[in-house]
Formats: structure tokens, C-alpha cells, sequence
């Protein structure tokens, strides 16, 4: 369960740097997590190691067309399958392995229209474990990452289950990139982190 939880929780492969996008006020949450096949990310993990995602196809979920993106960590394989609407950045299903885990409701990652200091909650499902998760979009915050520096919006997540709180995490989200930077404090006192190091299609 912990390593599910560690892999649902962000979605974003390697290739040229590319730029954030400027706009006015009429952005979508597709603005600030690029969902267009063939978009891929790496990422360094904190302590060692490499993560990398990329969106790899569309598929419905139920009545919802989805991208999908998979990402590898070492051994380990993980897919989401992420709709970008008006209402924000949402998860239809995820898996890890041959696990696959359908979402009653989705969960929203980002909710629109992004305004510094909005808050929502949803529910996540983890097998039988069912979360209860409380986010809000914090500040706008310049962040360095090895892939160079962006000006992001950053999103704070607490999730709970049963009132035991499970983990705390926070996401960057640049425009026209998608997640930047993650950090995760587990309850047992386990942190891990993602930096950008490279994008592209």
C-alpha cells in the first residue's frame, strides 16, 4: 500500500528543455499538466535513482476519455489514467503491476480555475483502504530544479484514513510543464522527493 500511495500521487519522461507558457486568465489544468501523447519526463529521486514518465495513450474510463501515463522506477511500473477538464487536473484509475484500482469519483490533483488559496477534498481508494484527502493550491513559488528554473504553482495534500493522518505531500506545477517538484512525509516519519531533470516529446 505504501508504494501505491507513492505512485499515485503525482503525474507528469526526457528530451529538450522546454519553456513555461504565458497566458492570460483563461488557462485549463491542461495548461499546467501537458497530457498530449508522446510528453515525457525524468526525474531524480532524492537519495538516488531515476524516475520517468511519459504519456503513452488514450483510453476511456467509463464514459471519460483519459490519457494515460506510465511511469518506470527501477523495477517498478505505474499507470494513470488523468482527464484535464474546467474543473482541474482528475484521476479516473490507476495501477501498480497487475493491480488496477478504478475511482467511484475522481480525484482532482489540481482544481480550476487555479486561485491561490482555493481548497477541495476527495476520496482516494487504495484496495480496501480508503483515504480521505484535503488539498489546497498554497502560493506561487520559484523553484530550481535540476532542469532549470520555473515559476510554479505550489499544491498541498493531506491524506487520512480512518482520522490517522497517512501522508502530507506537495506538488510544483508549471505552466506549459506539468509537476516540477514532490515531496512526501509518510506518518512513520519516510520523505521522498522528485526534482525535474529533463522534458520533451
Amino acid at each position: 500500500m505504501k508504494r501505491v500511495m507513492l505512485l499515485a500521487i503525482a503525474a507528469a519522461g526526457c528530451g529538450q528543455e522546454v519553456k513555461p507558457t504565458t497566458g492570460g486568465d483563461r488557462t485549463t489544468s491542461s495548461d499546467w499538466q501537458p497530457l498530449e501523447i508522446g510528453w515525457r519526463w525524468t526525474y531524480d529521486v532524492e537519495g538516488g535513482g531515476t524516475c520517468r514518465r511519459a504519456v503513452t495513450g488514450r483510453e476511456s474510463v467509463g464514459r471519460f476519455d483519459c490519457r494515460v501515463i506510465e511511469e518506470t522506477m527501477g523495477d517498478a511500473r505505474a499507470r494513470w489514467w488523468l482527464r484535464s477538464d474546467r474543473d482541474g487536473l482528475k484521476l479516473y484509475r490507476f495501477a501498480e503491476g497487475d493491480a488496477r484500482f478504478d475511482l467511484e469519483d475522481p480525484a482532482i490533483w489540481f482544481k480550476f480555475p487555479a486561485q491561490r488559496g482555493s481548497r477541495w477534498e476527495y476520496e482516494q481508494t487504495h484496495g480496501t483502504v480508503e483515504l480521505q484527502c484535503f488539498a489546497v493550491y498554497e502560493a506561487d513559488e520559484v523553484v530550481r530544479v535540476p532542469a532549470g528554473e520555473f515559476t510554479c504553482a505550489r499544491v498541498r495534500t493531506f491524506a487520512f484514513c480512518e482520522r490517522t493522518q497517512v501522508f502530507e505531500k506537495a506538488d510544483w506545477y508549471a505552466k506549459g510543464i506539468g509537476l516540477v517538484r514532490q515531496t512526501i512525509k509518510y506518518y512513520d516519519g519516510r520523505a521522498a522527493a522528485l526534482n525535474l531533470k529533463a522534458m520533451g516529446r
